[in-house]
């Protein structure tokens, strides 16, 4: 296997020109019964026509029923079971991937099964509705007065609904509301053709290839409703949730978990969810082997050299990045006198993994997980700035724009690592980063 797989795969290609028939000789299937037109253009030129399988080719998709079933089943378990405990704990993080694993597999199915669109465009609008409400319901949090939202739920008879939320939050609300629904309307206009050709101009996407159709709705969803809630308050919702007071006495899932503080086992069971999801997401095993997964992702054996690179590299950026870059950014937030990341809350949010065990973890997460779904996965497809801007909205809920600058940075230099090698030698610069800063913290903190 090739240690060093180009930033643009081979099927990458392939998907333009013949979408199906790379998918089918990886499954070791033949191809000659589909028909299949030429492709002529580039870019927003194209022009492809849909090829239409066969009833035998068809009667392939019949495990793709198993693994839908198999995935809705999963879904529908995450939504009802979250409750109280590690179950309740470790269901509550899969919600978070398996929905959109679902969706990918049934894109890929879509491609080659047109009635399983229709599925697919239901579960895109049930998985929208969800990365909104969650969006809402950190900005909703953030802005509630929790110790006044706990006695009033306690006694909502005797109490006043007055005080549960701090002055302003009408407004803030209201605003976000109106930030959702744009948001919402510029993930839907990724359904459009036009739209797609535009995206193409700006991205290695196929405009016609209905998996890309699909990715870029949820993608842009994802990455400006990740933004929203810090736009409106000034602040990362999770900060400001944990300044706000304790969780504690509120129903539900908060109240069950009334600590917003990352525990070691959290982080373990998030990447036991995003391996897998990620795989899926990637074509497995709808479209792809397992072997041809690998290399899509561009997880490979790392040579000797890109290993020891990406050990040494980790540490230099790490320090690089705690002594020249984040005291730079933040002396210019500070000079222009604009809000900065609340490090001491930041700090009570990772108290659980600031310690030797929690580095190794912080560091496996970020250096497998994240590097799968974001450097191994989206930048062959998106490429570089798109997927970087996704990664870095994902710590728009704990982190202020100072920070997201620092985590935009640090996300470029891994895509270009990506680029100029494979995904594994990111994900070693990536966990030996991280790594390093969470064990830094702990030795400096003189625990």
């Amino acid at each position: 296997m090739d240690n060093n797989p180009p930033d643009t795969e081979p099927e990458q290609s392939e998907d333009k020109v013949q979408p199906f028939v790379p998918y089918l000789a990886q499954l070791g299937m033949p191809n000659s019964s589909y028909t299949q037109a030429p492709y002529t253009g580039h870019g927003a030129d194209a022009v492809q026509a849909v090829s239409t399988p066969t009833p035998s080719d068809r009667g392939s998709l019949r495990p793709l029923g198993l693994l839908i079933l198999g995935f809705f089943i999963i879904s529908l378990g995450l939504f009802l079971g979250s409750g109280a405990g590690e179950v309740g704990k470790f269901v509550t993080i899969g919600v978070e991937f398996v929905p959109l694993a679902l969706l990918a597999a049934l894109a890929y199915a879509g491609v080659k099964n047109p009635s399983i669109r229709v599925f697919c465009y239901m579960w895109l609008a049930l998985v929208a509705l969800a990365v909104l409400l969650n969006a809402l319901s950190n900005m909703i949090l953030a802005e509630a007065n929790l110790p006044a939202l706990a006695e009033w739920e306690a006694n909502p008879v005797g109490s006043s609904l007055s005080g549960v939320f701090r002055p302003g939050a009408g407004a803030a609300l209201s605003w976000g509301t109106l930030l959702f629904f744009v948001v919402t309307l510029l993930a839907a206009a990724m359904l459009l053709r036009p739209v797609r050709v535009l995206m193409s101009r700006l991205m290695p996407v196929d405009p016609d290839n209905f998996v890309h159709k699909i990715a870029l709705s949820i993608l842009t969803l994802i990455l400006l409703s990740s933004l929203v809630p810090l736009i409106v308050l000034g602040a990362p919702p999770i900060l400001e949730i944990l300044t706000n007071g304790s969780l504690t006495g509120l129903s539900g899932g908060l109240g069950q978990n009334s600590s917003l503080s990352i525990r070691p086992v959290d982080l373990f069971y998030q990447l036991i969810w995003t391996i897998p999801a990620a795989l899926v997401a990637a074509g497995w095993p709808v479209v792809r082997v397992f072997r041809a997964v690998m290399v899509r992702l561009s997880l490979v054996r790392p040579s000797i050299t890109q290993a020891i690179f990406g050990v040494v590299f980790g540490v230099v950026l790490a320090a690089a990045a705690n002594y020249i870059v984040d005291p730079g950014i933040n002396w210019l937030w500070t000079t222009m006198g604009w809000p900065v990341t609340n490090s001491a809350a930041f700090g009570q949010l990772l108290s659980g993994v600031t310690n030797p065990v929690g580095a190794v973890l912080v560091g496996v997460t970020a250096g497998l997980g994240e590097e799968m779904a974001v450097r191994g996965l989206l930048q062959p497809r998106i490429g570089l700035i798109a997927s970087n801007l996704l990664f870095t909205s994902l710590h728009a809920f704990q982190y202020n724009f100072d920070a997201l600058l620092s985590v935009f940075i640090v996300g470029l230099i891994l895509g270009i690592v990506r680029s100029r090698s494979n995904t594994t030698t990111s994900a070693i610069v990536h966990g030996v980063y991280n790594f390093t800063l969470v064990l830094g913290s702990f030795i400096l903190s003189g625990q």
